[in-house]
This record gives structure tokens, sequence and C-alpha cells, in this order.
């Protein structure tokens, strides 16, 4: 099962080398809020199989370019991306410009567990591949345990990769805010989203929600603002 986790990263941008930049997407020995930390080395032989892909906000069907090197230290890992040709992909030309402007600050690794030791304050993975890093919008919700996302099916407590880009799709296209995407998200994991007050009356079923969202159901909309 491939799982996710996001992190606010460092990312090198320069602008002599159009398309090319470096982020540290993994900082080791620290908990995340699933009770797991990434051992050092634990990527160590997957990387040296093969470098992961950069996609879009973790849409497998949007890739806009390869990693080609990487840095493994104790404390962290750090990839060197190249992003593909920018007239051929658009889509590379905006991130590199997003990432440079710092409007892009979080990455989201996309992982397989191959082996984990059970210590008395965490799950440690100690050997996992990694498949792809994505610079993504939405990385996290506030004020709810979403932090990462797995991909699992919906339902209380659990969002699916395929929501998480299809509303990462929708932001970048300017047909939802943030907030609204903070607000989906939140309705689908079954959480009351941050701000509301009074509960609302018939709340929507997370998978009734999800599937609105990736089917651009009109309907969505009406209910993300009855409960923004």
């Amino acid at each position: 099962m491939t799982e996710r986790r996001a992190l606010r990263v460092e990312v090198r941008a320069p602008e002599d080398t159009p398309g090319k930049f470096e982020a540290i997407v993994v900082r080791y020995g620290v908990v995340d809020t699933y009770g797991t930390r990434f051992r050092a080395g634990c990527f160590t032989e997957s990387l040296e199989e093969r470098l992961p892909r950069i996609c879009w906000g973790h849409d497998w069907t949007e890739p806009i370019g390869r990693y080609v090197d990487y840095r493994d230290n104790v404390d962290s890992l750090t990839l060197m991306g190249e992003l593909d040709d920018f007239d051929a992909v658009p889509r590379a030309r905006q991130c590199h410009a997003q990432l440079r402007s710092g409007t892009i600050d979080q990455f989201s690794i996309g992982f397989v567990r191959k082996a984990d030791e059970h210590r008395s304050d965490a799950m440690d993975i100690t050997r996992a591949e990694l498949e792809e890093a994505s610079p993504v919008i939405i990385a996290s919700v506030p004020g709810t345990k979403l932090v990462s996302v797995r991909s699992a099916g919906g339902g209380a407590g659990m969002v699916t990769e395929d929501l998480l880009a299809g509303l990462a799709r929708k932001v970048s296209r300017g047909e939802l805010s943030q907030h609204e995407a903070e607000v989906a998200l939140a309705l689908a994991a079954g959480e009351t989203p941050a701000g509301k007050k009074e509960p609302v009356e018939d709340p929507p079923d997370p998978d009734e929600l999800i599937a609105q969202i990736l089917g651009d159901d009109p309907e969505m909309l009406d209910t993300i603002e009855r409960w923004s």
C-alpha cells in the first residue's frame, strides 16, 4: 500500500539553471502524526535502484519531471529535481516559478513500507521504496489530524489520494479557494471545519462529497458554502 507524508520544505530553484531545483523532502528521526518515524538510510536501497518521479499534486497522470540525484545523510534526504521542457509541459514552468516565489513550499512523498520496528514512542520505518515526491498545494488541514494522505478508501478519518489531487487541481485552476479546499477535506475526513460554530443539519456523506468533487458536481460548492 502506498503511503503519503507531507513536509514543509527548504527549496532552492536558482534562476541560472531553469527547470532544476533541490528540496529536502524527508527529515529523519522525527515522529509524525501517524506515530511513525523514518530512520536514516531507509530509502537507500530504493534510491540506488530507481530515482523517484515528480508529479503535480500527486496526480500520476501529470508527471512533470524526474529526480536526477540525491543527498542522503543522518538528518534528511534531499532530492535534486529536473523539470521537463517548459513549452512541452506548461505545468513544469508553473511549478518552477512557484517554487522560486515560495507559493509552493510543501512536498509530499509517496512510498511503500517494506520493514519497520516498533519502539516505545513510535514505529520506526527502517526500509521503504520511494515512488514519487510531489510539490503540493494542500498538504495538511489546519486543526485536524490530516497531515498526509494514504491511498485507502474514503470515510471518517481518512482521505483518498484522488480527492487530494482533485482538490489541488481545482485550487490551481482557481475553482476553489484554499479555505474551501480545507473545508472539503475536513468534511470528507469526518471533521467539523475550523471556525464552524453550530452544526448544520444533514451533514454530507463523505463518499458522496468525494464523488461530487471528483466529478465536478455543482452541488459540491453549495455543500462547502453551507459549512464555510
